[in-house]
């Protein structure tokens, strides 16, 4: 018995882009409040030196990036689940080549996100143990990598439909190249009662009848030489 099937992997990819929602708002929520505040005239990236924002600008605009692919995601696999013909285009075959994409380029843009956070706050000057911002700056990193493992599940998993639609697609072409059986009987046309009645009857044959003369209907020739 096949532990992964095509509905255990539908639910899946439901619940794992649910939750990628969930962990975006939590990236970007911390990055927006915790890790940067304005000062003066200009705001402060705690991530990076005083000189550089790239560690909040690339954490604010990934989250926002995968925020809004889950939620297209998250719509297309609820419609996957409950098997809408009306949306079948967006689960079948060339459906799941896209989603399959997608889903890649997300686990890439995650992977960034993760090394540059935490490239950025090593190097920063706020990194200090009695520092404020060390939990939510560690809490952003921990939550990239696990969207990072996030995302390659579900890369997997679109990856295990994409199999399977293709498996679907070639078994429906077979099908239609494949000829059907003709029943017995098939393109001979009936014939109706009234035809059978009105069929002309015929005497039974009498081996002891008398053969009627040949010329019995004939009409009769007078001899006038005899005259």
């Amino acid at each position: 018995m096949a532990i992964l099937t095509k509905t255990t992997a539908q639910w899946g990819l439901l619940g794992l882009s649910g939750a990628s929602i969930l962990i975006s708002i939590i990236v970007l929520g911390i990055i927006s409040t915790e890790m940067e505040e304005e000062v003066g005239e200009r705001i402060v990236c705690y991530y990076s030196n005083e000189s550089t924002r790239r560690g909040c600008d690339t954490g604010i605009a990934i989250s926002i990036i995968a925020l809004l692919v889950s939620l297209g995601l998250t719509g297309i696999h609820a419609v996957d689940v409950l098997n809408y013909r009306t949306f079948k285009d967006f689960t079948g075959w060339h459906a799941t080549i896209v989603r399959t994409g997608i889903t890649s380029f997300q686990c890439f843009l995650w992977l960034i996100a993760f090394i540059v956070l935490e490239h950025d706050w090593i190097n920063s000057t706020y990194n200090t143990d009695n520092s404020v911002r060390r939990s939510p700056a560690v809490a952003t990193i921990v939550f990239s990598f696990m969207s990072f493992l996030l995302w390659g599940g579900l890369t997997g998993l679109t990856a295990f439909m994409m199999r399977v639609a293709s498996q679907e697609r070639s078994e429906n072409v077979n099908a239609e190249r494949t000829p059907r059986p003709v029943a017995a009987g098939a393109g001979l046309t009936p014939v109706s009662q009234s035809q059978e009645t009105s069929a002309p009857s015929q005497e039974p044959f009498d081996p002891d009848a008398e053969d009627p003369p040949a010329n019995a209907d004939a009409p009769a020739i007078m001899d006038v030489t005899s005259e």
